[in-house]
């Protein structure tokens, strides 16, 4: 019975990274590579800037995707408080990275 589970939450991954846009795929693969980078979770100005290194992306543009991948739940966004300041965490969740790579 786990297998199936597996085998499902795997194709359901797969459709949905596969129906996203080439920018959307993108900042997804940005929030992966910089969460490798940090050991998880990175920051929402560390993924911008490595989106912007490849493509000129407004930050306005850049938070509606990255809202649009929280709603798909492949990342999970959240605020944590460093300092007087705040800073949002992107982490990519589990089977992402290996439907990424697929790709």
């Amino acid at each position: 019975m786990l297998a199936v589970y597996a085998v499902s939450k795997i194709c359901h991954l797969a459709v949905t990274v596969g129906a996203l846009s080439r920018p959307e795929r993108a900042v997804l693969a940005a929030a992966l590579d910089e969460g490798r980078a940090e050991d998880g979770a990175a920051g929402a100005g560390q993924v911008y800037g490595r989106v912007c290194e490849a493509a000129e992306m407004s930050y306005t543009v850049f938070h509606e995707r990255l809202k649009k991948l929280e709603r798909l739940r492949l990342v999970d966004v959240q605020m944590v408080r460093r300092g007087r300041g705040r800073r949002r965490e992107i982490g990519v969740r589990e089977g992402v990275e290996e439907v990424l790579d697929e790709r």
